[in-house]
């Protein structure tokens, strides 16, 4: 039984208690494998890799159930309007380039840079288009900006692979060329589109299987088309409660995004969701063309406390 997360944790408070986990843990299995000391610091290496875990795994355990907001922004202006407004996860990406259109290299140093100087334990993740953008050549991929090493963890979409029988052997080729051309690469989220037929995507649970073969650090659902059709105008309440076990079972987060506003999020409360993404719903109007507002990300993650309010410490999830 995981001990009840206490009320009062904070982000910072969270990935001091994980890391200490992370350091007894390992010691633990350098003793009971009794590895020689390079092994023993090989080992501490590649497991601190996942500090991103600081960011999943209280997600995943915390009793008080209470949802993360992540805000996709496009801009350095846009990063600082985010995190005034209260958002606990980064997102960079440009939205004239599609759902998961890729920011230009100067542009996600910039609001890297900008995010850092304001809240350096901020978490943030890049989006990098679809894997049909990508070609890898002889020698992998040769143009993957050296920021990405800077961001927690990273996605890249299916769009166009739907007819491709050996579309999850791309995928994973993709991942693992952007992975060797970084010294210090992200972990990776999978992300499914829940309207798969618009966007010639493979199926939800298709993708939710390869993330778990893949070990992927959590699943992001999304939709390719952004019109007047939000997330369960494409995919079930039943749907998300059987892959949110799926994915916890396996220890990683859940995401959902797809064109969610604040009035809807009580239709969504049912679902053990670790993290809710926005974009349209953080800016002016509502539009996702339009600039991120302080007020409305405010606003959102005020409607997220109310919607899920914190659970008393002893009544915490196991795992």
């Amino acid at each position: 039984m995981v001990r009840p997360w206490p009320e009062s944790s904070s982000w910072a408070q969270c990935q001091k208690l994980f890391c200490a986990h992370l350091v007894f843990t390992v010691v633990l299995q350098v003793i009971s494998a009794d590895l020689p000391f390079q092994q023993a610091h090989s080992k501490f290496n590649r497991s601190s890799k996942k500090f991103v875990s600081a960011v999943v795994k209280p997600l995943i355990v915390s009793p008080t159930q209470t949802p993360r907001l992540l805000v996709s922004v496009r801009n350095s202006d846009e990063a600082r309007a985010a995190i005034a407004g209260g958002c606990d996860i980064l997102d960079i990406k440009e939205p004239h380039r599609g759902s998961l259109g890729m920011a230009d290299p100067d542009v996600t140093a910039q609001i890297i840079e900008t995010t850092r100087n304001l809240d350096r334990s901020l978490p943030v993740s890049a989006a990098l288009g679809e894997v049909v953008d990508w070609s890898i050549g002889p020698n992998g991929i040769s143009a993957v900006p050296s920021c990405f090493e800077d961001c927690t963890f990273l996605k890249i979409g299916c769009a166009g692979l739907r007819s491709q029988p050996e579309w999850r052997t791309e995928l994973s080729e993709t991942r693992q060329a952007v992975t060797s051309s970084l010294s210090n690469p992200p972990s990776w989220v999978a992300v499914a589109y829940a309207d798969w037929e618009a966007a010639d995507a493979p199926k939800v649970s298709d993708v939710v299987r390869a993330a778990l073969h893949d070990k992927c650090c959590g699943v992001l659902i999304d939709t390719f088309t952004k019109s007047n059709r939000w997330l369960l105008d494409w995919i079930t309440l039943n749907e998300l409660h059987a892959i949110a076990d799926q994915v916890h079972s396996h220890g990683l987060f859940l995401a959902l995004a797809g064109s969610l506003n604040a009035a809807d999020l009580p239709r969504l409360k049912p679902v053990d969701v670790d993290i809710l993404a926005i974009r349209g719903a953080a800016c002016l109007q509502g539009q996702r063309q339009s600039e991120i507002s302080q007020a409305a990300v405010r606003a959102f993650q005020q409607r997220i406390s109310a919607i899920w309010p914190l659970a008393p410490a002893s009544s915490g999830k196991t795992a």
